[in-house]
């Protein structure tokens, strides 16, 4: 996930075990002021971790999202951090991630939540 420098949302994708699977990107815009809070983790070589980002007191969740700078591509032989969820709470305070390191070596996790008082 990424905001390129023209204001645009990307997301890339990989699949990483073979069978054909469905992905959805979207964006939500917004003229009212969106604070971005960030978390992150350092998952172990091989380790599995869920993680959240919350939003201040008062603020909701508008989306969010979580990468790994310092994974690898992602398919085999180089794996990197497979991101098993990425969403919403169900209560609307902040966002949850659940991912696992499958390479031999630490790697840092980042969680952002975009929260906003409307």
């Amino acid at each position: 996930m990424d905001v390129d420098t023209n204001g645009r949302w990307r997301v890339d994708l990989a699949n990483n075990d073979g069978p054909v699977h469905s992905a959805s990107a979207f964006v939500v815009c917004t003229t009212v002021p969106v604070t971005i809070r960030q978390t992150s983790i350092v998952l172990a070589p091989r380790e599995q971790n869920h993680v959240t980002a919350v939003c201040l007191p008062g603020q909701r969740i508008t989306g969010g999202g979580a990468h790994a700078p310092g994974s690898a591509a992602g398919v085999p032989p180089t794996p990197g951090v497979a991101i098993n969820t990425n969403r919403g709470l169900p209560e609307p305070t902040g966002w949850g991630v659940h991912a696992k390191n499958h390479t031999d070596r630490p790697q840092e996790l980042f969680i952002q939540a975009y929260c906003t008082t409307s």
